[in-house]
């Protein structure tokens, strides 16, 4: 929901699932001036000590294919201490209540036996993120390529709009990935069934690119016309 450069105004960062450090080094310099400048807290939820977790104020630790409980941890003592952010749920947020039931379930007892990850420290990561705003949640591949990974993604979502985390600079779910296209947009003209940004193939399409492109429409044309025919 934002950009690279936008985690500078954050407070909070989360990254779990991903290591820029390594796979978006561009970004990391964005997290560090962040971390600098606005006295950011980075924290890091990964299996691996990575080496964007060799930056971050706090590393939590968790079993690999846990991040869902883990997630569901964090809200659970966000709702308990009264954490969330109760304006915007009830301006923005449709259906809560019933996701409540299903957080309740997650006890730090039940989390750490599923996770590895102790209550307290859990506790910790959800106070800060709750309260230390605006934060952002940043994750990548680590979160999506899993059997589970839109119910991680949802679970990622659900965090922010407990703590109000959405709309706000600073503030939302920054997914790091490898190219524009990456998500399946094909917006930048991957698709061989459309022009960019989904312009279609027909012929106003054609000279409306061949304009943006400073090339002559006839000669465009003729790369793609057998004359023979």
């Amino acid at each position: 929901t934002n950009s690279f450069n936008d985690v500078r105004n954050s407070k909070t960062m989360i990254f779990m699932g991903c290591n820029p450090a390594e796979a978006h080094p561009v970004s990391l310099q964005h997290m560090l001036e962040g971390k600098e400048l606005n006295k950011a807290k980075v924290i890091v939820i990964d299996p691996r000590l990575t080496r964007t977790a060799a930056h971050a104020n706090e590393y939590v630790r968790i079993r690999p294919g846990t991040d869902i409980p883990v997630l569901m941890g964090m809200l659970w003592h966000i709702f308990k201490n009264g954490w969330e952010d109760k304006e915007f749920i009830k301006q923005r947020v449709y259906g809560f209540e019933e996701t409540r039931k299903e957080i309740e379930k997650w006890t730090p007892e039940e989390v750490e036996r599923v996770s590895g990850v102790p209550g307290a420290q859990l506790k910790r990561v959800a106070e800060m993120f709750a309260k230390d705003k605006p934060s952002c949640l940043i994750w990548a591949m680590g979160q999506t390529q899993h059997t589970v990974g839109t119910a991680n993604v949802r679970a990622s979502c659900i965090l922010l709009l407990a703590t109000g985390n959405v709309g706000k600079p600073g503030a939302g779910a920054n997914i790091f990935r490898g190219h524009t296209n990456v998500q399946g947009a094909t917006d930048l003209g991957l698709d061989v069934v459309t022009l960019p940004l989904y312009y279609g193939l027909a012929e106003g399409a054609w000279k409306h690119w061949c304009r943006v492109w400073e090339v002559d429409y006839d000669w465009m044309l003729s790369r793609f016309t057998d004359k023979k025919m």
